[in-house]
């Protein structure tokens, strides 16, 4: 029976085997070979010993060999966890250890970084090479090369084969009290996803998609996850914060669908020599999710575009990847002077608009967004706390015993069904498509104890990105700190996406009554 995302991955391989699965750059790979090659990744990581659930790090370029293994793994029994490759060693090290991760695959250069650091998580015994580019040697640590992969059985013991409940992958987000947070993702809930992309996109053999989100943000799973259940071919993007990177792979491949951030589309709509430049009329399908897209940006292209529908989604990591769609079939619907709709859930999935004491607010009226059904996540991973305070007993249906997530959002639900997502109620933002706590960019500040008498971290809102991080800083009077250190200083310890965008320099910052920061007195100077 092929229930679970690999077995769809090796029905594609019997049904149109010789057909492209994979295109990154100017390499190949079928559905046969990516088989029969995630087939003898599974063998290999069995008879490393891998266990049931254990978890698996990986950190690297986009690549045939990365979906490979993350598709092997699953296989395995075990459970992937994508690392970004330019996150500082130390935040690399905080998620190893947070998993307990034994085997981590990784690209040469975050080999040399990990075995160069003098002090290494000690779970940590296996590092298999995806190149066999370079030298290494540790004596702590072994290194394997994935080109010796070849060498074992395509046909891995099914003894290790999970079920739809098991843990699949887990997602890191940020984290409110300064320590990243695991999503852990269900086999189950990529099925519910998947089974959603076919029946609403109509994904098929025919489809060729440009995956545009990096590996560690859990959009890609559109992609991935489609390719595997549909037979579409992907074609990875490496550099896709350039956005003619992405035009370009587009306009050559013709790309029927293409799952991208509001900032992209608003460098597209914004760019008035894009879609003379470029023939994107293979595009029948285009998503916004992620961000809160401007409805001037959607609109605009759809006038560009007027034969693609568009979608704007919603979803948290905790949702598995997206849970509600609206679709824009023509500009006319779009209303530029109101936010685009967040709309109605996807099948399996039921989305309710609460009050504080756990009553359903009444159509019209706002509320936090909570949702159930088999796209919620089981919670993050090691942290009990969090766990509990997010994913709770079904308030309205108390007697099912029955978890749901409570997203942190706001929202209503209007008289038609339909959901507006209306902001967030805790301190979390988004920048660029990526779920920030702003808490996790104050304790990077407050390492500059130094230098830094008092500071606060606020978002501005941005048309294009979202939100502009601002780090408002009162310097000690022996400083000469500058943006220029703080921002690099930030860098050290934070992804490049955390890192505020702008620097500004006070003598005193605004108080409360209370004697705390007033934050939202900063929000409304520098929105002005």
């Amino acid at each position: 029976m092929h229930n679970l995302i690999f077995d769809q991955l090796s029905q594609r391989a019997q049904e149109q085997g010789e057909r492209i699965a994979i295109r990154v750059d100017d390499r190949e790979m079928t559905f046969a070979q990516a088989d029969t090659l995630h087939k003898k990744i599974a063998s290999f990581l069995i008879e490393l010993g891998t266990m049931k659930g254990e978890r698996i790090g990986l950190v690297g370029p986009k690549s045939e060999a990365f979906v490979c293994t993350q598709f092997g793994t699953l296989r395995a029994g075990a459970c992937y966890v994508p690392i970004d490759k330019t996150f500082p060693i130390e935040r690399t090290f905080q998620i190893v250890e947070d998993c307990q991760i034994r085997t981590v695959f990784a690209d040469p250069a975050n080999i040399e970084r990990i075995l160069a650091a003098e002090e290494k998580p000690a779970c940590l015994k296996n590092v298999v090479a995806w190149s066999d580019e370079g030298e290494y040697a540790n004596d702590n640590v072994a290194i394997h090369r994935f080109s010796s992969v070849e060498r074992y059985s395509d046909n891995p013991s099914p003894a290790h084969r999970p079920v739809d409940t098991d843990l699949a992958y887990i997602m890191y987000t940020s984290g409110s009290t300064g320590k990243p947070k695991g999503v852990m993702l269900s086999n189950r809930n990529i099925l519910t996803y998947v089974e959603w992309c076919l029946a609403e996109l109509g994904l098929g053999p025919d489809d060729i998609m440009v995956n545009v989100a990096p590996f560690t943000f859990d959009i890609s799973g559109m992609e991935i996850f489609g390719m595997a259940a549909s037979g579409a071919q992907i074609i990875l993007i490496e550099n896709q914060t350039r956005i003619t990177t992405v035009l370009d792979a587009a306009q050559r491949h013709k790309a029927t669908f293409m799952a991208t951030v509001p900032t992209v589309i608003g460098t597209m709509v914004n760019n008035p020599r894009v879609f003379g430049r470029y023939d994107l009329s293979s595009l029948r399908t285009i998503i916004s999710g992620a961000a809160v897209c401007p409805p001037v940006f959607m609109k605009s292209l759809h006038e560009h575009l007027p034969n693609a529908t568009l979608y704007n989604l919603y979803g948290p990591t905790e949702a598995t990847i997206y849970c509600l769609y609206h679709r824009i079939d023509n500009a006319d619907s779009i209303e530029v002077d109101k936010p685009l709709p967040i709309g109605i859930p996807f099948e399996n999935t039921e989305a309710y608009v609460v009050t504080a004491d756990g009553k359903e607010a009444p159509r019209g009226e706002e509320g936090e967004l909570i949702l159930r059904g088999s796209h919620i996540a089981l919670g993050y991973f090691g942290n009990e706390e969090k766990t509990t305070s997010a994913f709770k007993n079904f308030p309205l249906q108390p007697h099912l015993n029955e978890t749901v997530y409570y997203t942190g959002d706001v929202a209503r639900q209007d008289e038609s069904g339909v959901f507006h997502f209306l902001g967030r109620n805790d301190d979390m933002v988004k920048s660029r498509g990526y779920r920030i706590e702003l808490n996790e960019i104050d304790l990077a500040l407050s390492m500059l104890v130094e230098d830094l008498e008092s500071f606060a971290v606020i978002a501005i809102p941005d048309e294009l990105i979202e939100n502009k991080l601002v780090a408002v800083v009162v310097r000690k009077s022996e400083s000469e700190i500058g943006e220029k250190e703080i921002k690099a200083a930030c860098k050290e310890r934070l992804p490049a996406y955390m890192v505020p965008d702008v620097v500004e320099f006070r003598d005193a910052l605004p108080q409360t009554s209370s004697g705390k920061i007033n934050k939202k007195a900063l929000v409304q100077e520098l929105s002005r």
